[in-house]
């Protein structure tokens, strides 16, 4: 299938395009336009704020950083969390306005992330084995 414009790419090419945004590309110009990029141009307190074709939104304290892409029944999501250094691609062969599931994989990375070396408060509801007494 020709893609949209006729392009088309991979996961592994939309993971590249992240790892450039998250860590340079080592080269000054295109790094500073990366991160001109991702500046937010329209701030919004209740909807996502916009920059250069990315939307950023904050959930739970953790600010995103995410683009969608639909075409022909197909649906693409690329995000990043920049403070935490996380990204994630999600492509669909099912078109919906969804991407819930994306946002939700980068939220419980960063939350993950934030609680580092913390060990979890489990309560384990004890067991009794044999014949009570």
């Amino acid at each position: 299938m020709t893609g949209a414009a006729s392009l088309w790419s991979s996961a592994n090419d939309r993971l590249s395009y992240l790892d450039a945004h998250l860590n340079g590309s080592g080269h000054a110009d295109p790094d500073r336009a990366l991160r001109d990029a991702t500046t937010l141009r329209v701030a919004s307190a209740k909807n996502d704020a916009a920059a250069l074709a990315w939307l950023s939104n904050q959930i739970n304290g953790q600010q995103r950083v995410c683009q969608s892409g639909f075409i022909g029944g197909y649906a693409s999501y690329i995000g990043k969390d920049i403070r935490h250094k996380n990204a994630i691609v999600v492509l669909q062969n099912s078109f919906n306005w969804d991407n819930d599931i994306g946002h939700r994989m980068l939220l419980r990375l960063a939350e993950t992330a934030d609680r580092k070396g913390q060990c979890p408060t489990m309560r384990i509801s004890p067991y009794s084995f044999g014949p009570s007494a």
